[in-house]
């Protein structure tokens, strides 16, 4: 059976609600609310089944990557390179933060349709993948690695005019 809940979440013998060792409301009471708490053991346990299984179905290569829109900290990032995974990005803070984390260049990739001038030389500088969106896009990418006279790695999204009508 499948939970929701983080695995090291239970309630101890007196009813109160832990995560790990640490007591939920004791936190509360020290960080105040709302208050996100991450359970480390939860997100590596579900990056492992995911790295696991493409290792094990697809060994000559698969790439897991982990969306940084959904919660990129320096910890997150840098827990995401230690287990192998890599970071889609969809921002410059997100861009910053995995560079930050000192997430190799290889492993990130940023999409987006609203990347700004100031975005994309972040990402050329720093030798990240783009993933283009839009024929603009491409000019800007020419005219500022014009100077840099960089190699930049992109992949192409396509979005092939299927509407699926649900």
């Amino acid at each position: 059976m499948v939970s929701n809940k983080p695995l090291t979440f239970h309630y101890n013998e007196e009813g109160v609600a832990h995560l790990g060792k640490l007591e939920i409301d004791a936190l509360a009471d020290r960080y105040g609310t709302p208050l996100y708490i991450l359970d480390k053991q939860t997100i590596v346990s579900q990056s492992k089944s995911f790295l696991e299984t493409l290792k094990q179905d697809y060994p000559q290569k698969s790439e897991v990557l982990y969306a940084g829109k959904a919660n990129l900290t320096l910890g997150i990032a840098q827990l995401m390179k230690q287990l192998g995974m890599s970071i889609d990005v969809s921002s410059g803070g997100e861009l910053f933060t995995a560079l930050q984390a000192g997430v190799s260049a290889e492993n990130i990739y940023f999409h987006g349709n609203n990347k700004t001038k100031e975005e994309l030389e972040l990402a050329i500088k720093n030798n990240v993948t783009l993933v283009l969106d839009n024929e603009d896009e491409i000019r800007s990418i020419c005219e500022i690695n014009k100077p840099l006279q960089k190699t930049v790695n992109v992949m192409l999204r396509i979005k092939p005019e299927i509407e699926a009508h649900t």
